[in-house]
């Protein structure tokens, strides 16, 4: 049955049926031989109390419907045997307070669950807020740490007295920018859980995103001997999307592929458009590769799959989580496909609602 809370006009409504049902069984009771089934039909009365917010009206008009019953089997014509009467009414009584008590507990429990959700409201919009407040303290010493640390690591005030030096320096600045990268990735988390990211939205060339995020991309493969490849198909329409985000899911996309891969082992970019003419970029590596459970578990804020390899690099944090969100938000979806010891492709599936149906030239 639907549920309202009601105020004002539509409360005296219910009150006006109520009484109306009440004054029209009371008048049948009155009528009729054992009354109308033994005073039932007064539960009709009590059930008005599903559509009122207060469960006191319920126990106000359960205990007119007791009256009613009673006064019925007083004043109304007598009939059959008395013992059968008095049951009857007894049962009617029951099944009254039993149909109160079951829409009171509903109500009431009801009210708790309101009470809950919005209790879970404010705590969730509390954690977020103070997440971004964070964030945002944190980026102030962050920045300051990479770029001084990027001027002593490029010397720039002329050569470092020892080796060692240069090392450390190289290692908090790789640090410093790795915080600072989770940070960003914070506030993006706390922007999405908050409504609060919106997308700038508009026709977009994804080979140019592609081949300039394969650029980025192209000292970390160099560094670790990973090959990367771009195999998009031919002719691909343009798309309307949040340049920058998209941007933000294949760099993260990429670097996961990267550092998840042996030496001499190949990432590959492909975008296409499916036979239900979605958008499709996927990225697929020969690396470890992951088990359903670990797949599962990289979807999770700071989840990552286990294994030795894994373990060997700072990654994991939001990258997968994040991206998942970005990519709900274009109202795409995410998906992973991986072998253990094989490689895995994550594919980035944006709907055809996105697609650019015509290019015009100007």
């Amino acid at each position: 049955m639907p549920r309202f809370w009601l105020a004002g006009g539509r409360l005296l409504k219910l009150h006006l049926i109520a009484t109306a049902l009440a004054a029209l069984i009371f008048a049948i009771d009155l009528s009729l031989p054992l009354g109308v089934a033994g005073g039932i039909p007064y539960i009709v009365v009590v059930l008005i109390g599903v559509w009122h917010p207060s469960p006191r009206f319920t126990l106000v008009v359960a205990l007119a419907a007791t009256g009613l019953t009673g006064l019925g089997y007083v004043l109304s014509p007598p009939a059959g045997v008395p013992w059968i009467v008095v049951t009857n009414r007894g049962l009617a009584l029951f099944a009254i307070w039993t149909a109160a008590a079951l829409v009171v507990y509903h109500k009431r429990a009801e009210v708790r669950t309101l009470v809950v959700g919005e209790q879970a409201k404010i705590a969730n919009r509390t954690k977020s807020d103070l997440l971004a407040n964070m964030s945002h303290e944190l980026r102030t010493p962050l920045n300051a740490i990479v770029a001084f640390t990027h001027a002593i690591k490029e010397q720039a005030f002329g050569p470092l007295d020892h080796d060692h030096y240069a090392r450390y320096i190289n290692d908090i600045h790789t640090s410093g920018h790795y915080l600072l990268e989770l940070v960003d990735d914070l506030l993006d988390i706390s922007a999405i859980e908050t409504g609060d990211l919106v997308l700038r939205e508009d026709s977009l060339d994804v080979t140019e995103v592609i081949e300039l995020s394969l650029r980025l991309i192209g000292p970390l493969a160099k560094a670790a001997n990973v090959s990367l490849s771009n195999a998009e198909g031919p002719d691909l329409p343009r798309v309307h999307a949040d340049e920058r985000r998209i941007k933000q899911i294949l760099l993260s996309l990429l670097s996961n592929a990267v550092n998840f891969t042996p030496r001499g082992g190949k990432v590959t970019v492909e975008a296409e458009l499916d036979g239900e003419g979605s958008f499709n970029i996927a990225v697929a590596d020969t690396g470890i590769g992951m088990t359903k459970e670990e797949i599962s578990t990289a979807f999770r804020s700071f989840g990552q799959a286990e294994g030795a390899f894994v373990r060997t690099h700072a990654e994991g944090g939001l990258g997968l989580s994040l991206t998942n969100s970005l990519v709900k938000l274009h109202g795409g979806e995410l998906r992973i496909e991986s072998t253990e010891g094989v490689g895995t492709t994550v594919t980035v599936c944006l709907p055809k609602e996105r697609v650019v149906a015509e290019q015009h030239l100007g």
